[in-house]
């Protein structure tokens, strides 16, 4: 390697030898002709004297007319001057006067002319030809003395500088290149084994350097990032930023122990952005300044990152919904408010719009409850949605989360198609008990993203926690209540035991008594009224008292099993009559339904009491709806009987009373009540091992639904469901 750099230093000296051997020849060279030259002017200028000489003496010639001896004198003047070749006099009128020729002609000749005149008149011309070989010679041998020495004079020299410059120049240059490739080795080395990115640009911004993890970053082999611009690696929607942020570093860089560091995108030679972390460093070699910049994949840092802050969210958003559970709203609010913080979550791709479905009184379809940004279409449309139909109720019914990044093609309501949209549909459940379906609208083409998706189960998970802690809560209530009202009509039944039995001794004396009295009065007289006043009050009072005891009494119920059509239809003859002269018209849709076990009597009692009250909520007229079916309750059986009434409807602050007993809405009119009606209906249903169920709007009617166990079933029982 030494022998081969002092061949090149060897040659480039050779090379400046050279050219200083050119100089010095294009120095010898200009020199001899410019001497070359002037040595032919004064030729020239020695010839044209020489004329002149001539010329006097042929003018006296030819002035004495004596051509002779013209002839003469110019002939003898070319032989004493061997130099001439050539020698002419020739007249105007073209006569050769004198003509002298020498040969043979030399190869280097020069002529000259000079005319000869008296007054105005040219005599004649004297034309002269000279031989400078002579001198060509001397100027050839001066030229190629010069170029000899000159050749010595650069040998000289190019030895002299190459001493010089091996002893004084080459051998210190060769301890610092050395010194200096141990450096770059150690350098490239570290650089080379370093675990990030690295890459050298120059104050341009141009990449000078890069190591092997620069190509296995962004997928550039390194011959193909030299000399190009560090964007290159930068992300496009990004790289006017850090166009401007470097070139503020790069124009004033710092020695310093920390340089600069921010985060950016990469991109990657297919296309592909990722995060990293960008450290650069001034770096100063050969006195150029460079700037070291250390480039890390933040992917994974960013994830852990993200993975801690998306758990401390799940974390905060499930305590905010729990907090939000405890508070004093409505169940509806609370619902709407959890919503909203769900849809509220900056980093979640969600659309701000989303609703939350809950199974109420029917076990195979969702009702909305709560909702955001939902149009009016969708509202309605959606508004109660059964089990099984659509994405939400798909996912009540396979109690798994559905998920669709473009679901137009399975909401279609009302005739409308709703526009292209994702969605993510969670059921609310606990084990396999469904309790509603948490919906979040996304974009058109969303991915399905495990973070969102493990993120709103949590959320169901706390919202199925909410809902049935609510559920216990209400139980616990309805059991106190029941409790309470229990021990209520404990003590009135004991109660109302002793005083009916106290009234019913002197209330039939009182009974016997008029009614003996009124068969011995007058009847035309006034005395007949007042017995037969007397009489009836006392048959309603024994009416009231049986109701009491009845409520009261805990008689067991004989039961029979029978079909319930036959028992309404015997209602609505008895009633027929009533309702006609009262413009009530009745319409049934009495289906098949299983036998159910009962006490007919009690039954029939139930029903003429709920059809009296229908009749007394339509005085103007109006319609009753008699209907069966076969229900599913909370996963049981039941038949269902329904009694709806076009009337004046029941307001909702006294709908939540009117199973209480001796509450009525009736006052005290020509018909008043003791409040006792549908606490006996409720009471004798309940009886039978099922519930009732009241709806109703004020001025739009009132429906009672009753639910009895089918043969075989044991209902809801005692104490069941009732709403």
């Amino acid at each position: 390697m030494k022998e081969g750099r002092y061949r090149r230093y060897g040659r480039a000296i050779l090379s400046l030898v050279a050219v200083l051997l050119v100089f010095l020849s294009l120095v010898d060279v200009v020199l001899v002709r410019h001497q070359y030259r002037m040595m032919q002017k004064e030729l020239r200028e020695d010839a044209q004297n020489e004329l002149a000489i001539m010329g006097t003496f042929a003018r006296e010639s030819l002035l004495r007319q004596d051509y002779a001896l013209l002839e003469q004198f110019l002939n003898q003047w070319a032989e004493e001057h061997p130099e001439v070749t050539a020698l002419k006099a020739i007249a105007p009128n073209g006569f050769v006067l004198a003509d002298y020729q020498r040969l043979p002609l030399p190869e280097h000749t020069f002529p000259v002319r000079h005319q000869i005149a008296l007054g105005e008149d040219k005599v004649f011309t004297l034309t002269m030809t000279k031989d400078f070989t002579e001198l060509e010679h001397a100027f050839r041998d001066l030229t190629v003395q010069l170029a000899i020495r000159s050749l010595l004079l650069a040998t000289i020299l190019g030895l002299v500088l190459w001493y010089i410059f091996k002893n004084l120049v080459l051998r210190p240059l060769e301890g610092e290149i050395a010194r200096r490739r141990v450096a770059e080795n150690k350098f490239r080395t570290l650089l080379e084994g370093a675990p990030d990115a690295m890459v050298l640009v120059n104050l341009q911004g141009k990449i000078f350097l890069v190591n092997r993890q620069v190509e296995n970053l962004f997928g550039y082999a390194r011959e193909k990032l030299l000399d190009r611009n560090l964007v290159l690696l930068m992300a496009k929607r990004y790289r006017a930023k850090h166009l401007v942020y470097i070139r503020d570093y790069l124009a004033t860089p710092q020695v310093s122990d920390f340089g600069m560091n921010f985060e950016s995108l990469g991109l990657h030679k297919n296309g592909r952005e990722f995060p990293v972390d960008v450290s650069l460093r001034p770096l100063t070699a050969n006195q150029e300044t460079f700037i070291l910049i250390d480039i890390r994949d933040a992917t994974e840092r960013k994830r852990a990152t993200e993975k801690i802050a998306r758990g401390y969210l799940f974390q905060s958003t499930i305590s905010q919904v729990l907090k939000i559970s405890i508070e004093p709203f409505s169940f509806e609010e609370q619902l709407e408010q959890i919503l909203n913080l769900i849809l509220a979550i900056p980093w979640l791709s969600f659309q701000s719009k989303g609703c939350i479905f809950l199974l109420e009184d029917d076990p195979e379809m969702l009702v909305m409850k709560a909702q955001r940004g939902l149009s009016q279409l969708v509202r309605e449309s959606c508004a109660r949605l059964p089990v099984g139909k659509c994405l939400c109720g798909q996912a009540a019914a396979q109690c798994q989360t559905i998920f669709a990044d473009c679901a137009s093609q399975h909401h279609k309501q009302q005739g409308e198609e709703l526009p292209p949209h994702g969605q993510f549909c969670v059921p609310i459940c606990r084990g396999q008990t469904i309790y509603g379906v948490l919906n979040v609208v996304l974009k058109e083409g969303h991915p399905r993203d495990p973070h969102e998706e493990m993120f709103l189960t949590s959320i169901a998970d706390t919202l199925a926690g909410v809902i049935e802690h609510r559920k216990s809560e209400l139980e616990k209530e309805k059991l106190q209540e029941q409790l309470v009202q229990s021990e209520k009509l404990s003590a009135l039944g004991r109660m109302t035991a002793t005083v009916a039995h106290e009234i019913r001794n002197p209330l039939t004396a009182l009974g016997g008594l008029t009614r003996r009295l009124d068969q011995k009065i007058a009847a035309d007289s006034k005395e007949k009224e007042y017995t037969r006043i007397i009489v009836a009050e006392a048959v309603r009072l024994e009416k009231i008292l049986n109701s009491v005891l009845s409520f009261t009494g805990r008689q067991p119920v004989t039961r029979e099993v029978c079909d319930i059509n036959p028992v309404i239809e015997d209602s609505l003859r008895l009633f027929a009559e009533i309702t006609s002269s009262k413009k009530i018209t009745f319409s049934k849709k009495l289906v098949d339904v299983p036998p159910v076990q009962i006490n007919r009597e009690k039954m029939r009692e139930v029903i003429d009491n709920l059809l009296t009250n229908a009749i007394d909520a339509m005085p103007a007229g109006g319609e009753i709806r008699f209907t069966t079916a076969s229900q599913v309750v909370q996963g049981a059986t039941y038949v269902q009987v329904t009694i709806a009434d076009t009337g004046k409807g029941i307001s909702a602050d006294q709908l939540t009373r009117i199973f209480e007993p001796f509450f009525t809405t009736k006052g005290v009119g020509l018909h008043p009540g003791i409040g006792l009606g549908l606490s006996i209906c409720k009471k004798i249903v309940e009886d039978h091992g099922g519930f009732m169920r009241v709806e109703s709007t004020v001025d739009q009617g009132t429906t009672f639904s009753l639910y009895l166990p089918p043969l075989g079933s044991t209902g809801a029982g005692k104490g069941g469901r009732i709403e």
